[in-house]
């Protein structure tokens, strides 16, 4: 499954560069973060995490959503490795930015009022 997964994010990339979507691109490797995440390879997982954030914030800025989830993304793979303070940083990044966005830490569910 894992592979299939990796072939098919890898061609959309190609595919993505290609017709110069980077949006499409930055999911995709956010996507590929996630997997290896999730396969314990968390070097891997970072590689593809701080691609995915470099990408978003050119596109979008420094302050958007997708920005402060790869953030989050990082500082979950650092805690996991035990890295407590660059965890720390990357959390602390994201809910920043989401303070900006939304006034407070956590994205409000759908129909959920702001106030």
């Amino acid at each position: 499954m894992n592979i299939e997964a990796i072939e098919y994010y890898n061609l959309s990339i190609e595919e993505s560069e290609a017709k110069d979507n980077n949006s499409k691109i930055a999911l995709s490797y956010s996507n590929l973060g996630e997997i290896f995440r999730n396969r314990g390879e968390y070097e891997k997982a970072l590689e593809y995490f701080l691609k995915s954030v470099d990408i978003e914030k050119s596109i979008y800025g420094d302050n958007d959503p997708s920005v402060a989830t790869s953030y989050k993304s990082i500082g979950n793979v650092y805690q996991t490795q035990g890295e407590y303070e660059k965890a720390m940083l990357y959390l602390l990044m994201s809910v920043g930015i989401r303070k900006a966005i939304y006034g407070r830490a956590i994205i409000p569910r759908r129909g959920e009022s702001l106030e």
